[in-house]
Parts: structure tokens; C-alpha cells; sequence
């Protein structure tokens, strides 16, 4: 995998959501704890965007709405 990651995204521009300079710099220098870099499932969370491959319960409920959109949920 090149340093665009999977899907041809450069990390720098996911995390580009993070408005401050500071802290966006401090984000891309400091990967996620446990992890030796950045992925883009990992920066796309950290800026609250859907990911490729949902990990959490939130994540996969997300990624099922967003597979059937305009769909009312029946409860």
C-alpha cells in the first residue's frame, strides 16, 4: 500500500477537516494510540466520517443507513 493509503486519499487531506492548524499538524505527527500510523479508516474517524471497514456498532449501523438511503427506520 502506497502512503495514499487504500482508497487513493492522502491522509493529509482526510484529516484537513480538523480546522486548526495546530492541532491537525499535532493529529497527523501523533497516530492513533497502539498504532504505529495512520490509516484512512483511522483518520476518517477521527474527523467523524464514515469508514471502509466499520468496526464499532455505530459504525456499522452508519454503513447500513447509508446503503439504503431515504429509508425510514420502523420503530
Amino acid at each position: 500500500m502506497g502512503p495514499c493509503g487504500s482508497r487513493g486519499v492522502p491522509l493529509p487531506y482526510i484529516l484537513a477537516g480538523i480546522t486548526d492548524d495546530g492541532e491537525r499538524f499535532d493529529t497527523i505527527l501523533n497516530p492513533p494510540p497502539g498504532k504505529s500510523r495512520w490509516t484512512p479508516d483511522e483518520a476518517n474517524r477521527r474527523v467523524g466520517r464514515q469508514v471502509v471497514k466499520p468496526v464499532t456498532a455505530q459504525e456499522k449501523v452508519s454503513a447500513i443507513h447509508s446503503l439504503a438511503p431515504g429509508r425510514e427506520s420502523e420503530t
